[in-house]
């Protein structure tokens, strides 16, 4: 990868079905959903369960949602995100589905915001592997 802090779609793609890919640079999150027109790209390999890093993309759809909330629309618009929900409401992927309706009532009710659930990755990385984890235990 040339610059990390600028990939190209094919150098995302190509990290992105790397096994054992590592993280270019701390942070790559927001670099990657920086990228003009992402979203679709981002769905598309989030909602693949063959993707090795299929999880970091999924964090990159909550990221871009938390990100556009909280600036109120001045990361990422708020009419193309509600568009590339509409997208996403016809998947047949689970964790796919879930960040919608999630999504979906951010919007309706932006003041329930959390940076650390929507930015840090905690509806992906902790809160949902939490609830895994009791749900195989009880």
């Amino acid at each position: 990868m040339k610059d990390p802090w600028n990939p190209t779609t094919k150098e995302i793609i190509e990290w992105a079905y790397t096994e054992d890919a590592i993280f270019p640079e701390q942070d790559w999150d927001l670099s990657v959903c920086n990228i003009t027109n992402v979203a679709e790209m981002i769905l598309n390999i989030a909602s693949d369960t063959n993707c090795p890093n299929q999880v970091f993309f999924l964090h990159c759809l909550y990221l871009l949602v938390g990100d556009a909330i909280r600036t109120s629309g001045n990361t990422y618009n708020i009419e193309s995100l509600q568009n590339i929900l509409q997208s996403a409401a016809n998947s047949t992927n689970t964790d796919i589905l879930r960040w919608v309706e999630r999504s979906q009532t951010l919007l309706s009710k932006p003041e329930t915001f959390c940076y650390d659930l929507w930015c840090d990755g905690g509806f992906v990385y902790k809160i949902d592997k939490m609830n895994e984890k009791r749900r195989t235990h009880l």
